[in-house]
C-alpha cells in the first residue's frame, strides 16, 4: 500500500491573537497527537516547531507486524524478522526530488522509534531485549493538520488539504484552554536497581572493557512510578520550565504517551547534506557563576571526556561514511560545551554528503541506534547491553523527528524523556562506563541527567536514592 507524495496542501497564516502555547494545549487533546518543539530560548538549532494530528496515515510498528491505518483503509504486515524499514520507505514514498524549500511545507511525516526497533535492522542485527508483541516500536504519521510555528518571526502557518474544513478547527482553537490543576503527586517511585547492584554491573563491564571486548558502554538504569494526580500535558509544562532544550517531543496514541525534553540531535538532512551532533561528556549546572563556569571548564579539559567523545565520534564517522560519498565526511567541531539549564553537555558536529541513491531511510538504516547511546564498537556494545540491562529501553535512546518530500529531515534522541503507559510512568538515564569509571560518580552523573523529569514530578532525589549505600553524597 502506498500513500500519494505530497497532497495538495493550503498554507493559512494564523492571526497573531493564536499562540503557539494555545495550539501545544490543543494538540495534546488530540488523539493520535504529535508535537516537535524548541523552548529553548535563541534556539541556534531551530527553525521551525510543528504540531500536528489526524492522520491521513498511521504505521504502527510492533515486534512481529506492521500495522497501516489510513483512510482508504487498514493492513497488516507480517514481519518475521524483516525489515520493517523497506516496508515504511514504499508507504510514505518520499520520491526522488531534491527540491529544497522549507520544512514541511508541502507536508511529510513525523516519527519515533524505540531502541529495541534496532533488532530489525542488519546494519546492527543484535539481540535486544525481548518486548511482548503489544508493546509499540516505531510510529509514524502523516498529519492532515499540521502547524508550523516560526521562531524568529513568532508566525504560526497552519498546513492542509485543499479541502480540509478549517473553520471548526479555527472555533476549536480559540476555545482550547488548559486549566490549571494541582501540583503533579506520585507514589511508588522507585529505581529498578539497587545502588548495590548498579555497582556490580559497573564493575562487570569494566572487567569486559579490560579485557577488550569493547571500548565504552553506556548502561542505563530505570525509574518508575505512579501519577496520582496530573497529567502528561502539565508535566510538559514543567519540563519546559525546569529544562528546555532545542528538541522536545510529544507523541500521544491511544494510553500510551511519549515526552522528551532532548538537547541532543541525531542528525538533520538538508537536500543531499547530512549533519550528525553526538553528545557525550555531562556536567551539572550550579546557580553559583563561579562554580557554574568551573564546572562547564571542568568538562571541556577532561580527558576522560574527551576520550568518550571521542569514541562515538569515529564511530560516526564509520557509519557515515558506508552511505556517504567517499572523501565527503568531515569533523566540523570536536569537543565543544553547551550549556543548558541543567546541565552542560560536550558536542561534536560531523557532516557528509549523501549520493542520490540514499535516502532518509537507508541513513536510519546505517546509523541507528544512535552511538551515543550504546557505545563502540556498537554491535558487541549492544550485546553487553542486552546482557546487563534489566529490561528493554522502550523509546528511550531511540529518535523521533520528521521527514518531507524536499530532502528535508531532522532527527533527535530520545533522552531526557518520559513514558506514560496509563498512570505508570518510566524515565531512564544512563552513563558512559569505561576503564577508569567510578560507579559512585556514573550514579551521579545518571542523577544530574534526571534532574529535569524529577523537578517536573516534584520528586527530590534524596527521596528516592538510598544514602547509606553512598552513591550520593553531595552536588546532585
Amino acid at each position: 500500500m502506498q500513500t500519494p507524495a505530497p497532497y495538495p496542501t493550503i498554507k493559512t497564516v494564523l492571526p497573531d491573537s493564536f499562540s503557539w502555547k494555545q495550539i501545544q494545549n490543543f494538540v495534546q487533546q488530540q488523539n493520535p497527537g504529535f508535537i516537535l518543539a524548541s523552548p529553548l530560548k535563541n534556539d541556534h538549532r531551530s527553525k521551525f516547531e510543528f504540531a500536528g494530528f489526524s492522520p491521513e496515515t498511521l504505521i504502527l510498528v510492533f515486534s512481529n507486524r506492521l500495522e497501516i491505518h489510513s483512510e482508504t483503509g487498514n493492513s497488516v504486515i507480517p514481519l518475521d524478522g524483516s525489515n520493517p524499514l523497506k516496508e515504511i520507505e514504499n508507504i510514505v514514498n518520499l520520491g526522488s526530488s531534491s527540491k529544497l524549500s522549507d520544512p514541511l511545507i508541502t507536508g511529510g511525516w513525523f516519527f519515533a522509534f524505540s531502541y529495541e526497533f534496532s533488532s530489525f535492522l542488519t546494519a546492527s542485527k543484535v539481540e535486544t531485549f525481548p518486548v511482548l508483541p503489544s508493546e509499540l516500536l516505531g510510529v509514524g504519521l502523516k498529519p492532515k493538520v499540521l502547524f508550523r510555528h516560526d521562531l524568529k518571526n513568532g508566525s504560526i502557518d497552519l498546513l492542509h488539504p485543499q479541502d480540509f474544513p478549517t473553520s471548526n478547527l479555527i472555533v476549536n482553537l480559540k476555545e482550547s484552554n488548559k486549566s490549571d490543576s494541582a501540583p503533579v503527586e506520585t507514589d511508588g517511585v522507585h529505581f529498578t536497581e539497587s545502588f548495590n547492584l548498579y555497582s556490580s554491573k559497573v564493575e562487570s563491564l569494566r572487567n569486559h572493557i579490560r579485557d577488550g571486548d569493547t571500548y565504552e558502554v553506556n548502561y542505563v538504569h530505570e525509574l518508575k512510578g505512579n501519577i496520582k494526580n496530573g497529567n502528561p500535558s502539565q508535566i510538559w509544562d514543567s519540563l519546559i520550565s525546569y529544562s528546555p532544550s532545542s528538541f522536545f517531543t510529544w507523541f500521544k496514541l491511544d494510553h500510551f504517551t511519549l515526552l522528551s525534553s532532548s538537547p541532543e540531535r541525531f542528525f538533520k538532512t538538508t537536500g543531499r547534506q547530512i549533519t550528525v551532533q553526538p553528545m557525550k561528556g555531562t556536567r551539572r549546572r550550579d546557580s553559583d557563576p563561579e562554580i557554574d563556569l568551573r564546572m562547564k571548564t571542568e568538562l571541556s579539559l577532561s580527558e576522560k571526556d574527551q576520550a568518550e567523545n571521542l569514541m562515538i565520534v569515529d564511530l560516526m564517522r564509520n557509519d557515515l561514511g558506508k552511505i556517504c560519498k567517499t572523501g565527503s565526511v568531515k569533523v566540523k567541531s570536536l569537543f565543544e560545551v553547551e550549556s543548558y539549564q541543567t546541565v552542560h553537555q560536550m558536542i561534536s558536529t560531523i557532516t557528509g554528503e549523501l549520493p542520490e541513491n540514499e535516502t532518509v531511510f537507508s541513513v536510519i538504516e546505517a546509523l541507528f541506534p544512535p552511538g551515543s547511546m550504546t557505545g563502540a564498537p556498537k554491535k558487541r556494545t549492544m550485546e553487553l547491553i542486552r546482557k546487563y540491562e534489566s529490561g528493554p529501553r522502550g523509546f528511550y535512546s531511540g529518535i523521533s523527528g520528521y521527514v518531507d518530500y524536499s530532502g528535508n529531515s531532522e532527527w533527535s534522541v530520545l533522552i531526557r524523556c518520559i513514558e506514560f503507559i496509563g498512570k505508570v510512568f518510566s524515565a531512564k538515564a544512563g552513563g558512559a562506563i569505561t576503564s577508569d569509571s567510578k560507579a559512585e560518580e556514573e550514579y551521579a552523573e545518571t542523577i544530574t541527567k534526571l534532574k529535569g523529569i524529577l523537578e517536573s514530578l516534584n520528586i527530590k532525589p534524596e527521596s528516592i536514592i538510598n544514602m547509606d549505600s553512598g552513591p550520593i553524597k553531595k552536588g546532585y
